[in-house]
């Protein structure tokens, strides 16, 4: 008994570790050149960050366009903010590919770990 009462202490006072809203808010706005290898298209592609960072019950979440050339959209997506490292990415609707995004400085790092697992994007900020 002991020992449930002390588990829900530690979530009570402790609770769920969620997103730094500074962090999404730092794509506000923002822009990533790179390129995409593996499956499907492959080659040059730019990532623009729209509209704000919205709030959800576990974290934060902001859309995005991939762009092939110079204005063409290969796809849209939501990147979410969920705890300190876990940020996950979804294209389209539900039935899009959806992934993992590490940070690195400037530099971002798509795989679709969750939907095949064979493509890599690899980004860095220009503005």
């Amino acid at each position: 008994m002991k020992s449930i009462i002390f588990a829900i202490s530690v979530l009570f006072f402790v609770g769920p570790t969620l997103a730094d809203p500074n962090i999404c808010k730092n794509f506000e706005g923002s822009v990533y050149e790179g390129n995409k290898k593996g499956g499907g298209y492959q080659g040059p592609l730019k990532i623009k960050f729209d509209g704000q960072c919205k709030s959800s019950k576990n974290g934060f979440w902001i859309k995005y366009n991939w762009i092939i050339g110079e204005r063409t959209v290969y796809t849209r997506g939501t990147l979410t903010f969920k705890g300190e490292d876990k940020i996950k990415y979804r294209q389209g609707g539900g039935t899009g590919s959806r992934g993992l995004v590490s940070i690195n400085g400037d530099k971002l790092h798509w795989k679709n770990v969750y939907t095949g697992n064979n493509y890599n994007v690899h980004v860095t900020k220009k503005r």
